[in-house]
């Protein structure tokens, strides 16, 4: 998926890293997205899972319908591979204080 370290991880957020993730292994989990927000914010993958999934799964369909689109206002720029920025809004939890 290209991401190297922690700091793109953070900088992309948890539906941006996932959908990344999702586009080199099809396969990979929805458990992947839980335990990435929960890194993202400290969180246990489960608790986010129960708390946290539906808000994370319509970020992750928003940004999946956006990443081929022109961003739009305060969307952001594409990054240096060419993607489009995450959405606003697509880190969830992780940006809520703990």
């Amino acid at each position: 998926a290209g991401l190297h370290s922690m700091e793109q991880v953070r900088a992309l957020g948890a539906v941006a890293t996932y959908a990344r993730v999702r586009r080199v292994t099809p396969r990979a989990s929805l458990n992947l997205l839980w335990a990435l927000e929960g890194a993202l914010s400290g969180l246990p993958w489960q608790r986010v899972a129960r708390e946290h999934r539906a808000s994370l799964l319509l970020a992750l369909e928003t940004y999946e319908a956006g990443a081929g689109a022109e961003p739009g206002p305060g969307a952001g720029a594409t990054g240096a591979a060419g993607e489009a920025a995450p959405t606003p809004g697509a880190r969830i939890a992780s940006q809520a204080p703990r």
